[in-house]
């Protein structure tokens, strides 16, 4: 029985591998022809006096980019105060690259919540094991545990999608920003790695068993005795370790993989077929988290297929591509850079 499941996954992965490699020698399927590969520039317009836009445009323009993303850490400036929203200066902006053929990649800003969201709700931000939390001023440093940011995150990504998402000019939407695993060890994050553990294991028994408690008076007698790994500390378990790193990419996967979900309904409800472009950190752990659902290239990350037939495509292209390397890596036909 063995092999002939063996047999099966085989025969399954070799039709999905040449499958793939048929259709990535026609990009044309998924892809206009005219614009197979195209270049794109990171642009904060907040960051700078608006006399300079129209400048800065002209000369993305006379250097031949094709594209522009806008507002991937603008949160502050989208939404000033709680529900009070400003899209005016985004309007302006998007309005700007139009007069030079610009196109325009949205970005949904998560990565950097606004000082009163912090303030109010501080627990939505990383406890690192040494029992500080981080705070405002940096990014990524919302934890992807918190129930509550998973959940009033996605009303920014609504809003965006409500003003944004019928306009032409926008061919496509980042969501986040660089995706990367945390440990995050606060109360919210301990609770759900317990309640991760209980769906792994079943039965506190069968957990025993798999990380080899006996040794050293481990024995756990309930699933709310287990803490987070100190990973400082020396001789710590290493199955308990190891559980803890997969229970943290599991939350930046079922984190990340919940908005693209719920943004292509939204978006369903405005616009016709959007383009959603995503960034990922490329680390090991990374690839545990995206690899139900990213297909790896060498070099690229490149999702061009989705279920929804209605969607355009999807494009995923690795965060590194042209930076922090010696020799840069050329990208795939049909992707963005």
């Amino acid at each position: 029985m063995k092999k002939i499941l063996l047999a099966a996954v085989i025969f399954l992965f070799c039709s999905g591998s040449n499958l793939f490699a048929q259709k990535t020698k026609k990009p044309e399927r998924f892809f206009d022809p005219k614009e197979m590969s195209e270049v794109g520039v990171y642009y904060y317009p907040e960051h700078w006096d608006e006399s300079q836009w129209k400048r800065d445009f002209i000369k993305m323009k006379q250097m031949g980019f094709n594209f522009v993303h806008f507002a991937e850490f603008a949160w502050a400036q989208l939404e000033p105060s709680e529900g009070v929203y400003d899209f005016a200066w985004l309007d302006r902006a998007v309005a700007l690259a139009e007069g030079q053929e610009l196109k325009v990649i949205m970005c949904t800003s998560t990565a950097t919540p606004p000082v009163w969201l912090l303030r109010k709700h501080p627990d939505i931000a990383i406890q690192q094991e040494n029992g500080i939390r981080l705070d405002h001023g940096a990014r990524q440093h919302p934890s992807p545990s918190s129930t509550f940011y998973r959940e009033y995150s996605l009303k920014m990504i609504e809003k965006l999608a409500q003003h944004y998402g019928n306009d032409k000019r926008i061919m496509g939407w980042q969501l986040d920003n660089e995706p990367h695993v945390a440990f995050d060890y606060g109360e919210v994050a301990q609770q759900r790695f317990r309640g991760w553990l209980k769906d792994r294991y079943q039965t506190i028994d069968a957990l025993n068993k798999a990380w080899g408690t006996a040794f050293w008076s481990q024995v756990y007698s309930d699933f709310s005795q287990i803490n987070i790994p100190q990973l400082s500390v020396m001789f710590m378990n290493s199955h308990q370790i190891l559980d803890y790193k997969r229970f943290a990419t599991d939350e930046v996967a079922s984190s990340l993989m919940n908005k693209p979900a719920q943004f292509v309904r939204i978006l369903f409800r405005s616009s016709g077929s959007p383009v959603i472009i995503f960034r990922l950190m490329k680390t090991d752990m990374c690839a545990r988290a995206m690899n139900w659902i990213f297909i790896l290239i060498p070099d690229i990350w490149c999702m061009v297929k989705t279920m929804v037939s209605d969607v355009k495509a999807i494009v995923l292209v690795r965060w590194n591509v042209l930076r922090w390397q010696t020799i840069s890596s050329v990208p795939l036909t049909g992707c963005t850079v």
